[in-house]
Parts: C-alpha cells; sequence; structure tokens
C-alpha cells in the first residue's frame, strides 16, 4: 500500500512533461517570429530611410545647380560671349563655357565614366569676384585689360586663370597670361593650357569701358561606380585657376547609393519661352549632341537609388527606371534587380532659370 507521504513525492509523468515541452516550444517559436519580424520591419525602415535620404539629398544638389547654370551676370545669354580659348570641338568640351548646359551620354574615350551614362556638365560665370576696367581702355591691339582706378587686378585673379570681359553687350571669354595691379594680358604663345586661339579679344577693348572682368566656373556630375563597389553621384569641379588649369580636377564622392541617372532635356521648339516637349539624351559622338542641348529650358532628371545593405527584402525587387519610361505590365523599362536591395526611384524636373522668360 502507497503512503500518503510517497504519493505526494511523486514527479511529473511523461505525459505531462511532453506537453510542457510542446507549449514552451509554441511560445518559443511566436518570440522568434515576433523577433524575426520585428528585425525586418526594423531593416526595411532603416534601408527605406537612408534611400529617401540619399535620393533627396541628391536632387537637392542636382537641382540648385541647375537653376543656377548659365549664368552671364547682365548678358542677355552665353551666345552674346566669344570664346577664344583653345578648345576642341568636341561635345561636352569642359571649356565650352558657352553652352552653359550640357547634357549628353558618355563617351568610350572618357575613363572616369562608364559609356553611355549620362553626364551633366554646367558653366557659367562665378560672381564671387569681379573687377571693375578702367573707361581708358586704350590697347589698339586687343592684347591687355585695364583696371579701373582704385582696383588691383593681382589681389583678385592670377596668371592662368579663365576670365570673361563684359560690359553687358559685348564679351569675351580668355585666358589670363599675366596679371599685374593694372593690366590683365593675353597672349597666344602663353604656355597655359587650354590657351588661346588668337593673340587679342574678339571685341576691341574699347568695348569694355567701365565693363568688368569675372571668373568662370565650370562642372559636371555623374554616376560611378566605387572602388567599394557602390555606385555614388560624383562631382567633378572645372580646374579654372592657375598653372593647373585645363582640365577637370579630381572627381568626388557626393551621395553614396545612387546606382544610375536619366536625363531628358526639356526642349523649347519653337522659340515662345516654354518646353513643349521632352527628349532623351543624345551620344556624345553625335555632332549635334552639344548644341541639341542649347534649345533645353529645363532637364527632368531620374536617380535610381539602393540600400547599403544587401539582404534587407525577402526577394529581389522589381522597379521602373526612369520614372518617365515605358512602366506597364510588360514595359521595357520595367526592371528585377540582381540583389535583395531596397530600391526606389525618384525624380524631379528643373528649370533653368537662367534661361527661362520672365
Amino acid at each position: 500500500m502507497i503512503s500518503a507521504r510517497s504519493a505526494r513525492q511523486r514527479g511529473m509523468s511523461l505525459v505531462e512533461l511532453m506537453i510542457a515541452m510542446l507549449l514552451g516550444l509554441i511560445v518559443l517559436l511566436a518570440v522568434t517570429q515576433i523577433f524575426v519580424g520585428n528585425r525586418q520591419t526594423f531593416a526595411i525602415t532603416e534601408a527605406s530611410s537612408e534611400v529617401q535620404e540619399s535620393g533627396r539629398i541628391a536632387l537637392q544638389l542636382l537641382s540648385r545647380a541647375v537653376r543656377n547654370a548659365d549664368y552671364w551676370g547682365c548678358l542677355e545669354n552665353a551666345a552674346a560671349a566669344d570664346n577664344i580659348l583653345n578648345v576642341s570641338t568636341v561635345p561636352g568640351d569642359p571649356y565650352g563655357f558657352e553652352r552653359g548646359v550640357t547634357a549628353l551620354r558618355a563617351s568610350e574615350t572618357d575613363e572616369n565614366i562608364q559609356p553611355g551614362r549620362a553626364v551633366l556638365t554646367l558653366a557659367g560665370i562665378n560672381s564671387s569676384r569681379s573687377a571693375s576696367l578702367s573707361d581708358e581702355q586704350t590697347s589698339s591691339t586687343s592684347t591687355f585689360l585695364q583696371a579701373a582706378d582704385g582696383v588691383n587686378f593681382s589681389n583678385i585673379f592670377q596668371a592662368g586663370e579663365i576670365l570673361v570681359a563684359s560690359n553687358c553687350e559685348f564679351a569675351d571669354i580668355f585666358q589670363a597670361d599675366a596679371v599685374t595691379a593694372q593690366r590683365i594680358t593675353i597672349d597666344q604663345t602663353s604656355s597655359f593650357s587650354p590657351g588661346v586661339r588668337t593673340g587679342s579679344l574678339r571685341n576691341s577693348v574699347s568695348n569694355y569701358r567701365n565693363g568688368r572682368v569675372l571668373p568662370l566656373a565650370g562642372e559636371r556630375y555623374f554616376v560611378r561606380q566605387q572602388s567599394d563597389g557602390r555606385s555614388a553621384l560624383m562631382f567633378q569641379p572645372l580646374n579654372t585657376r592657375g598653372g593647373n588649369s585645363g582640365s577637370f580636377v579630381n572627381p568626388q564622392e557626393l551621395v553614396s547609393g545612387i546606382e544610375e541617372m536619366a536625363i531628358q532635356l526639356g526642349i523649347d521648339s519653337n522659340g515662345n519661352g516654354t518646353i513643349d516637349r521632352w527628349e532623351d539624351l543624345r551620344d556624345a559622338s553625335a555632332a549635334n549632341a552639344a548644341s541639341h542641348a542649347d534649345d533645353a529650358l529645363g532637364l527632368r532628371i531620374s536617380l535610381l537609388v539602393s540600400s547599403r545593405t544587401d539582404q534587407v527584402m525577402s526577394a529581389p525587387m522589381g522597379f521602373c527606371f526612369p520614372a518617365w519610361g515605358d512602366c506597364g505590365d510588360d514595359g521595357s523599362d520595367l526592371r528585377l534587380a540582381d540583389d535583395r536591395r531596397l530600391y526606389r526611384v525618384y525624380s524631379s524636373s528643373i528649370g533653368i532659370r537662367n534661361r527661362l522668360s520672365d
């Protein structure tokens, strides 16, 4: 006969133990699923914030640059400026300042950019520095410009710098061979690059009485894959000062995670000052690629942005790029990612403020 004491000391039965283990596994599975779900949600939220910030910053930088491009002070437009720089006729040449805005597809010869990628080149007057010209421009050969009373050129400009002389009606783009307190000299035999094609200004210096001299600036934007395997929006300023003038400086990374950039030109085909159609970029090899941008009053820019972290999505994402592309069910611009990053497409239409009619 089993005593009451021994009955009280009896342990759990096998059935009770299995039920307890099953309940524990169910609870553990539920907790694990909640953890994995929260982790996935956090990863997507973090990636979405990163992508949104990258897209916003990139479009903001590009929008500001495009709006301020092609500025020529009191000149009506860049067509009024005579460019005597020794530049090539290749579309997109960095010293074709009178273009102001050039957007085209990169050529095979540009070592910085993958062929076929969109390249946006901007130029114009840098109004942060300027100097007044004398009302007694006496050089009959137009080989030098004289400073106004109280102006010291050497405190503002330097030899080899690319400048523009302007009186709001005439303008010459040139490279200074020598800069003294009172004179800026132009010399075809100068050793500076790119140099000038002629030893004198196209317009007589008498046209520049009481005019001004200002520096020029140029830059370009493109997307390139970096050494870490990620693509980024790159900024490459044009060197326009001193003995090293004559080429773009090393590209600088602006925003990481920008996989691709697509650009369309807003064309004013009938000259009424408004955009009446949007056109894709032309290849740099086309003879009219650069001049085609002369009719553009605005740009439409689309950016494909990716998250830094892979394995964010449960499956590769589908997206449509560029934003204005054929995005129907069988659209040619519908694409599937080859990884599990988060992708977003951002787009903006930007007016070239200095070309738009009042």
